[in-house]
């Protein structure tokens, strides 16, 4: 019970000063709220409108064409942080020409759905999805990373996850033996 009451008795001292700058304590406070404040404006002035963040465009090429790829492409088109390319009822695009328009420029990003993806994800593998991604576009990535996680988990079901923690624990294993 000592080492209770004696970290109470310095919480205490260390609260106690705390307080007692004002300075301190308004910069606390109050800095946070004025940054926040001000980065959100910024990013409704840059994106626009009433919606929290923009929507970047992906493009894809569904070489598959299974019910589990139908249901990834699906769930990309509904993602708020994703614009999904070709769209809906635009003519199909290959791997080659999404691979074509990220090497001219036309295109930052695009998702290879590559065969046997829905076989993969119904045998409760992990399926490689392939990304070609134009260089020094930083911030599109993590938002794509973002969509592109919560419909691969509403499409896989959770199938994948075993999998996907599997590889995660070598990976950590791997980096821990590196030190």
């Amino acid at each position: 019970m000592s080492l209770f009451r004696d970290a109470w008795t310095i919480a205490r001292k260390d609260l106690r000063s705390y307080f007692r700058d004002r300075t301190g304590m308004l910069l606390g406070f109050l800095l946070p709220i004025a940054l926040v404040t001000a980065f959100g404006f910024i990013a409704q002035v840059l994106y626009g409108g009433q919606s929290a963040m923009g929507r970047t465009t992906l493009w894809f090429a569904d070489e598959d064409q299974s019910a589990g790829s139908e249901a990834l492409v699906g769930l990309l088109r509904d993602s708020s942080t994703i614009a999904l390319r070709p769209r809906a009822g635009d003519d199909a695009v290959d791997a080659a020409e999404v691979r074509l328009k990220v090497e001219g420029g036309d295109a930052h990003h695009a998702l290879i759905i590559p065969a046997g993806f829905g076989d993969a994800i119904e045998s409760g593998g992990l399926p490689e999805l392939q990304m070609v991604r134009y260089p020094d576009r930083g911030m599109e990535g993590q938002m794509i990373s973002i969509g592109l996680m919560q419909a691969y988990m509403g499409a896989t079901e959770g199938k994948s996850f075993p999998a996907m923690m599997g590889r995660q624990s070598v990976r950590v294993c791997g980096l821990l033996r590196a030190y």
